[in-house]
């Protein structure tokens, strides 16, 4: 009775034994390939982390460069908007006067094209 008892847990035992190393054997083989998986993940991630910040740095650095000309042509307009747009006439007024200049600068050109510079 007590052989066969023997026997019987002896055979359990390596029944139970074989199946905690398979399932050991997965386990292992599992693990190892997740950590491998995720240490390149890993990589991956801290390459793309490393471009962000890259990129984060050249945009801050044409951000100031576009503020720096931003600023740069409202002080020009500033200074020129009193001569464009506030002097003092209608906008037909400029029109006319600007016809009387293209004129002006016709018959000049008709002048000058008149005369003999050989001379």
């Amino acid at each position: 009775m007590i052989q066969s008892d023997f026997a019987n847990t002896l055979t359990t035992t390596k029944k139970a034994e074989g199946d905690a190393e398979k399932k050991f054997v997965t386990f292992e083989t599992d693990t190892t390939t997740d950590i491998n998986n995720k240490g390149s993940l890993k990589t991956t991630q801290e390459g793309k982390r490393t471009n962000a910040k890259l990129d984060i740095k050249n945009a801050e650095a044409n951000l100031r460069l576009e503020d720096k000309s931003l600023k740069t042509a409202l002080e020009e307009l500033v200074k020129l908007k009193p001569v464009c747009v506030d002097s003092g006439m209608s906008w037909e007024e400029r029109t006319a006067r600007r016809e009387q200049e293209v004129e002006a600068l016709k018959e000049g050109l008709k002048i000058l094209q008149n005369t003999d510079f050989s001379a």
